[in-house]
């Protein structure tokens, strides 16, 4: 028994970066899967946004209607998502105040919302910095996605190698089709996506159907679904 674990990042209300592909999502409920959804909560992309989640009615309902699904966790996935001219790095490049000041607009949204996001944080890009860190236990994360892939994990790990972990659990990602493929299945898999249609890590039908496959029951395939914040 493997146990698998799916993220997508970047559901938004921005165009592209929406509910477009949400019904490949859907297949994979159907055969049994747990989603961990990463919201970033006011996008902003090449100098397009901030599309802040509270002023897309449509979007929060929508929302808060796949939040109530037993199979989808809504977790946090970072404020503007960029920083200066990066499409991302908010949490490595960004100063202490910035960050500290991004944070507290997260909890405000919560709260107003009223959804009920988990206490699960992945950084824009898995890149993070130690002020980041600290601020996310000082908010109550309880959890921190990070990325452990083979082919890319040691760029990660070189990174993460100097940072105090110890106050928060950290999960780690460990393929990301297709840069990071489905690795050998011969151990547990925690897989990322995204709902940006113009990234090659879209969640597409294709993907969708190439993991389908290889978790097929019938072929011998036996597994576990969790979402982060069970572990």
């Amino acid at each position: 028994m493997r146990r698998v674990q799916i993220g997508i990042d970047d559901l938004s209300p921005r165009p592209t970066q929406s509910f477009e592909l949400w019904k490949n999502v859907e297949r994979l409920i159907g055969m049994g899967l747990k989603i961990d959804v990463f919201v970033p909560f006011a996008i902003v992309r090449d100098g397009d946004g901030p599309y802040s989640i509270l002023d897309y009615p449509k979007f929060m309902k929508r929302l808060e209607e796949i939040s109530l699904l037993p199979e989808v966790a809504l977790n946090i996935h970072g404020y503007h998502h960029g920083w200066g001219d990066s499409n991302n790095d908010e949490f490595l490049l960004g100063d202490k105040d910035s960050i500290e000041e991004r944070l507290a607009k997260i909890d405000g949204v919560i709260e107003e919302s009223g959804l009920n996001f988990k206490k699960v944080f992945r950084p824009p890009a898995f890149r993070i910095c130690q002020d980041s860190v600290d601020l996310l236990v000082k908010h109550n994360y309880t959890h921190l996605s990070l990325f452990d892939g083979h082919k890319s994990g040691d760029h990660y790990q070189k990174s993460y190698s100097g940072l105090d972990l110890s106050k928060i659990k950290v999960h780690y990602c460990n393929c990301a089709p297709p840069h990071d493929g489905l690795i050998g299945l011969s151990g547990d898999l925690a897989i990322t996506y995204h709902f940006s249609t113009f990234l090659a890590n879209k969640i597409s039908y294709e993907f969708v159907e190439d993991l389908m496959g290889k978790l097929d029951s019938s072929k011998g395939f036996r597994f576990e679904p969790y979402h982060i914040y069970e572990t």
